[in-house]
């Protein structure tokens, strides 16, 4: 008899306390699949739509390669091809980088310019954003040299000054180049600028160009209205500008001869 009571108190204490924590676990286990299932579930689409991105990609290329003899149209090689078109289906919602990807296939499945597609071109791409790719772009139609400059604010030597004696510099700050694209702050173009430089495509180089207004733009940027009103609030203050240059190193040169210029 009391077995049986106790069996009846232990279910009640279960229904009452026990069942209600399993359900709830049970229920917040089975969220988690589906959160994933839902978080994934662009990558689904992609899956989908990989076999599609392809075609198109393949349609791209007919179009770039429209004026090549067909007997010069050669097969890639592997390293080049397979990385190529797993990556160009990232993209394909990015003009830029799609036009990265397309344009080096392109020259990879010319037999002319086979040789000049390097596998790192493609690792360089994926560390790309479409901002970079414009601004390569605009080095590549600009000669591969680009006015820049160093700011820096100036302050008079306290106590005894020595007629003659230079100012003592305070603090260096970003550089800024004579870079402008519609929609895009100074500061988002200077961080594509530092990130093309970490990739080895362009380099800061101490040449100050002789071309009359090559620097105008300096005291025009927001980086110089913002340190002048910061900084210069007494006469013994000044910004000094560091006149230099930025230029797209060799390797930059092929890549943007491979991934920004077409067959032509």
């Amino acid at each position: 008899m009391d077995l049986k009571i106790n069996s009846k108190i232990a279910n009640k204490i279960y229904d009452d306390v026990f069942h209600p924590a399993a359900v709830q676990m049970g229920e917040a286990i089975a969220r988690i699949p589906r959160a994933i299932n839902a978080a994934l579930s662009p990558l689904d689409q992609w899956i989908l739509h990989r076999n599609f991105n392809l075609e198109q990609t393949k349609r791209i290329l007919e179009e770039k390669l429209s004026s090549i003899n067909p007997d010069e149209i050669v097969s890639p090689p592997p390293y080049i091809a397979i990385p190529a078109l797993e990556s160009i289906s990232y993209c394909m919602n990015s003009k830029e980088l799609f036009d990265l990807y397309s344009n080096l296939l392109s020259k990879a499945l010319y037999i002319n310019t086979q040789n000049t597609v390097h596998p790192a071109f493609i690792e360089i791409i994926k560390q790309l954003s479409p901002v970079d790719a414009l601004v390569l772009r605009e080095f590549a139609h600009r000669n591969h040299i680009i006015p820049a400059a160093k700011l820096s604010i100036l302050s008079k030597r306290t106590g005894v000054h020595i007629v003659g004696q230079p100012q003592e510099e305070s603090f260096s700050l970003e550089l800024i180049s004579d870079i402008h694209l519609s929609g895009f702050s100074e500061q988002i173009l200077r961080s594509s600028v530092d990130n093309l430089k970490r990739l080895g495509l362009i380099a800061l180089q101490d040449i100050c160009l002789n071309e009359p207004n090559a620097y105008n733009f300096v005291q025009n940027s927001e980086l110089y209205h913002s340190l002048f009103s910061e900084h210069i609030a007494s006469a013994d203050k000044c910004i000094q500008t560091h006149k230099k240059i930025l230029s797209t190193t060799s390797f930059g040169l092929t890549f943007c001869d491979v991934c920004i210029f077409g067959i032509e």
